[in-house]
This record gives C-alpha cells, structure tokens and sequence, in this order.
C-alpha cells in the first residue's frame, strides 16, 4: 500500500510539472506571436525608408545594424 501511494504521488508531481511546462510553452510562443497584418506592417515600413546608401556613415550604420541581429 505505501509503494502504491508513492508510485501515485510520483505520477502526480510529473502530471503537474507537465501541465505547468505546456502552459509556459503556451504562454512564451503566443507572446512572440505576429500576426500578418503587423508583419505586413512591419515590412512596409522597411520598404518605405528611404535610406541613402551613398554616404559611408550610412554604410557603417547598416553594417552594424545588420550585425546587431
């Protein structure tokens, strides 16, 4: 009986720690969701900056950026 009721506390602590796990895997891929209305959005304003690649201060600041990801 004392071996039944440790295997059983044993199965509800991995229950609960997967029930807990799911929810933050939930919660974390929900809040680095992006709809495509906001992707969209996000991409237009890329496209609509007009940025003059002609002088070096530019240059520098672009290679930068893009290192920065």
């Amino acid at each position: 009986m004392l071996a039944l009721k440790k295997l059983f506390r044993a199965v509800a602590v991995i229950v609960v720690i997967s029930v807990v796990s799911l929810f933050c895997l939930i919660y974390y891929a929900r809040s680095n969701y992006v709809s495509d209305k906001e992707y969209a959005r996000m991409e237009q304003k890329i496209v609509n900056q007009n940025i003059d690649y002609s002088t070096d201060q530019n240059k520098k600041d672009n290679c930068l950026g893009m290192l920065r990801y």
